[in-house]
């Protein structure tokens, strides 16, 4: 049997999980020759309170920690071609992607190993994301989903040491393998501003510019809710995976 393209989805969230639930993006990918990883990272539901609550105060930590850990087990596996393995993630699980690309705890690892990653309405810088759905989110559920992730003591709004720790706009230059962000303009959950943050970097970085591409939906959420909209992320996804491919079969 010939090795196979990997594709390893990295879940939204905080509170949020992978199931054995239909997945039209996995089926897709699966349909195109590609095994998925799909893990369930600390923090995610569904395994209990404390496997959901070990991660909170450890953003940029312990969950990327768990993706390179199934990125080892996996390319371990004969069935696994390491040439051609992508990373992928949406929300909580782009922002992953972003900070295991770029974060100096991790770039190195993710950097040789990931062939190409895609980062779907992901955030990059969480002060200007809590700024920005100043009027968006109603406090209380802003605040919630705060602590959720930093627990009652951290606040990346108020400790600037601590938002350009874990937040990916401030390390971008440590991106060294082609990368594919996708953000809807109509995206109430992950401000547009991340997107346009990025971008704004990138278009004044020649070295950025070879690798990073930028694709702005227009009129789409988060979600991506519209036919249109779900055909173009998957479709933008694939295209740029396989236009990375090392190997061709």
């Amino acid at each position: 049997m010939s090795a196979k393209k990997l594709t390893h989805h990295v879940h939204g969230g905080p509170l949020a999980h992978e199931s054995s639930d239909f997945d039209l993006q996995f089926a897709f990918w699966r349909q195109s020759g590609y095994m998925v990883a799909t893990p369930n990272v600390r923090g995610a539901t569904g395994n209990g309170k404390t496997y959901c609550n070990i991660a909170i105060g450890d953003v940029g930590g312990a969950h990327i920690e768990d993706v390179k850990s199934v990125l080892k087990y996996v390319l371990e596996m004969p069935e696994t071609d390491p040439e051609r393995v992508y990373l992928a993630g949406h929300s909580r699980g782009a922002y992953t992607v972003l900070a295991a690309l770029s974060l100096p705890e991790h770039q190195d690892y993710f950097n040789a190993k990931v062939t190409a990653s895609c980062a779907i309405a992901g955030l990059a810088d969480f002060a200007i994301d809590l700024q920005s759905t100043e009027g968006v989110r109603r406090q209380g559920v802003k605040k919630s989903l705060r602590i959720m992730q930093f627990g009652d003591d951290q606040n990346p709004l108020e400790d600037e040491e601590l938002n350009q720790k874990i937040s990916p706009v401030f390390h971008l230059n440590n991106i060294q393998t082609p990368l594919k962000i996708v953000h809807g303009t109509e995206d109430t959950n992950v401000s547009i501003e991340n997107a346009y943050l990025l971008n704004n970097l990138i278009e004044s970085n020649p070295t950025l510019q070879q690798l990073i591409e930028m694709k702005i939906i227009e009129g789409e959420d988060h979600y991506f809710d519209s036919p249109d909209g779900k055909r173009e992320v998957i479709w933008n996804t694939l295209a740029f995976f396989e236009r990375h491919c090392k190997n061709v079969d």
